[in-house]
């Protein structure tokens, strides 16, 4: 599924509540009202249909009312429930005189007009068939995402019996869910839209990676090492039992499903060209992704071009550096000498570590004086998973609850260790910890003015899917 979480995702863009048949005091009542509080009457019933169509995002954000499902993702009638929400929420609100809005209400019509239509856009015919069959890859997707939300150290909640009730639940419905990315799979195949055989050999070895680790040790089972005293002791038997049934006998079983079917149906007949020029429909995929983050009508060419000039700016850039820190070769030799000197590699996982925690010190001894607004939640510094570390980015940042109440967390990669650097940590810290993402997120989720409008950014479910 496209990339929201990663990264960001205006959780207010929903409304399947605007589908319910309005009581015949509706219409007047709407007349009454201004249309500042048509738009924002808005914005509450469209993020409200869209917390119940995606609990997932919600759970992100510490609602819980729908904690005990996962969501029918992938689904044709996920699909459609999408679509009518962006149909309707834009028919709504082309309905708001726009004129009679204050200027900071304009802004907010115009975010939400531009969110919604940008969303039906990828559920148009002529895109969802080029994207919803090829659900996860290796940077993306729930084979390897909802492991750590479901871990006891992610997202889900595991406070008393009903967390761990859930937790089971929504085990059951990742069992359908990977199946259901099969099938898709499947579709694919039928269509002539592959994936590369780069990424499906990546995802078996994610997969492989998973099922090798007994599931009493897995991350799904690391809840069961956190019991809180509000899970009673004669509660705890019966949950330990039944989570480490649908691990062994519904994830692991569904995993190996998965990973036998890649493996030796969907592999050979995977592309081998790693571009998307490479796949049928590429072309068209391939620009809409230019208009979707450029958010200019610019064609591919345009955008390389583009990149040229930036390469060539960057190059004069670096050497530029090379001059000022007294390096004598070729810039090539340059770069060599910056990936390979020792003095730039950490020597252990530990050393890389109490690296981040110590730039995580300074950083935090000079933010105030920087910034007079600085969020309320705290932001932690954790290594990656050991089950996703091969195939994730060197950093990035997951965001907490908008209240505070569980805190965001700056991952970092030591996987490959003498690969990493040690020049790059405190720039990677800076953009995707604090200030950088924690900032950027945590401020708007707890902007009061923000939230006015129902607009919650919530990057880190973009993983999700």
């Amino acid at each position: 599924m496209p990339r929201i979480l990663l990264a960001a995702l205006l959780l207010s863009s929903a409304g399947a509540a605007l589908a319910q048949t309005p009581s015949p005091a509706a219409p007047a009542a709407a007349q009454a009202q201004t249309p500042a509080e048509r738009l924002r009457r808005l914005f509450h019933d469209s993020d409200e249909a869209s917390l119940r169509r995606n609990p997932i995002a919600a759970i992100f954000r510490g609602d819980y009312r729908y904690a005990d499902r996962l969501g029918d993702f992938g689904s044709d009638a996920y699909d459609d429930a999408e679509r009518r929400a962006a149909e309707e929420d834009l028919a709504a609100l082309r309905a708001i005189d726009r004129n009679a809005l204050n200027p900071t209400d304009r802004i907010a019509y115009d975010v939400f007009e531009y969110q919604r239509s940008d969303d039906l856009r990828d559920l148009q015919p002529d895109l969802l068939p080029l994207t919803r069959v090829r659900p996860i890859n290796h940077f993306t997707g729930f084979h390897t995402s909802y492991p750590g939300f479901a871990s006891g150290r992610g997202a889900a909640p595991f406070r008393n019996v009903t967390d761990y009730d859930n937790n089971v639940r929504r085990h059951r419905q990742f069992v359908t869910y990977l199946d259901r990315a099969i099938a898709r799979f499947r579709e694919g195949l039928a269509s002539g839209v592959v994936d590369t055989k780069l990424t499906i050999r990546n995802v078996i070895g994610q997969l492989d990676t998973q099922l090798a680790s007994p599931p009493e040790q897995s991350p799904f089972a690391g809840p069961l090492a956190i019991f809180p005293e509000a899970v009673p002791e004669a509660e705890r038997a019966r949950l330990r039992t039944e989570l480490l049934a649908v691990i062994r006998d519904g994830i692991y079983p569904a995993y190996r499903r998965l990973r036998d079917f890649l493996q030796n149906e969907y592999l050979p007949r995977a592309r081998d060209g790693a571009g998307l020029v490479h796949m049928q429909g590429g072309a068209r995929l391939y620009a809409r992704l230019v208009e979707q983050n450029t958010t200019l009508p610019l064609t591919p060419d345009q955008v390389h071009a583009i990149g040229l000039r930036e390469v060539a700016r960057n190059r004069a850039e670096m050497e530029a550096i090379q001059r000022r820190v007294g390096y004598r070769g070729t810039l090539r030799q340059f770069f060599d000498y910056l990936r390979t000197d020792p003095r730039f590699a950490a020597a252990s996982r530990d050393e890389m570590r109490e690296g981040y925690y110590a730039i995580g010190r300074r950083v935090d001894q000079r933010i105030g004086r920087i910034f007079s607004t600085l969020p309320r939640g705290r932001l932690e510094i954790r290594e990656v998973e050991g089950f996703r570390e091969r195939n994730a980015s060197t950093g990035q940042y997951q965001p907490g609850n908008p209240d505070g109440s569980r805190p965001g967390v700056f991952y970092y990669n030591a996987y490959d260790l003498p690969s990493r650097r040690t020049h790059g940590m405190e720039a990677l810290y800076l953009h995707e910890g604090a200030p950088g993402h924690h900032f950027q997120i945590a401020l708007a989720n707890e902007n009061e003015a923000l939230l006015t409008e129902s607009i919650l950014l919530c990057s880190g479910i973009d993983e999700m899917r």
